[in-house]
C-alpha cells in the first residue's frame, strides 16, 4: 500500500478480520486514509491501541483497532463492519454527506 506506511501482518491478525469479512489490503486503505476517531486506551501490557472508523477505496466503512509497533509498522489489532448509524456519522462528519 502507498503512503508511506507499514504494516505488521501475521497469521494471528489475518485470522481476526477474516472472521469478520475484512481482508488485510482493506484495513491497510481504511488506516491511510481519512479516519473518525473514537477512542484511544492502553492495555494491561502497556500496549497503545487506537479506535477508528474508516473507509476503504471501495466505500465499505470499517470500525479498526490497531496498535503501532516499535519498529513504526502499523498493526491491525481487528476490524469489522460499521453500524449504518455508525457509517452514516463518519461520512456526514468527514465527507460532508
Amino acid at each position: 500500500m502507498d503512503g508511506g506506511l507499514r504494516f505488521a501482518w501475521d497469521a494471528h491478525n489475518i485470522a481476526h478480520l477474516a472472521f469478520h469479512g475484512v481482508r488485510p489490503n482493506e484495513a491497510e486503505q481504511v488506516l491511510a486514509g481519512d479516519l473518525m476517531d473514537l477512542d484511544h486506551n492502553v492495555t494491561p501490557a502497556g500496549e497503545e491501541r487506537w479506535i477508528a472508523v474508516g473507509q476503504t477505496v471501495a466505500s465499505r466503512v470499517f470500525v479498526i483497532v490497531w496498535t503501532i509497533l516499535e519498529d513504526g509498522a502499523y498493526r491491525a489489532v481487528t476490524a469489522y463492519p460499521a453500524t449504518k448509524g455508525l457509517g452514516a456519522v463518519y461520512f456526514r462528519l468527514t465527507k460532508g454527506e
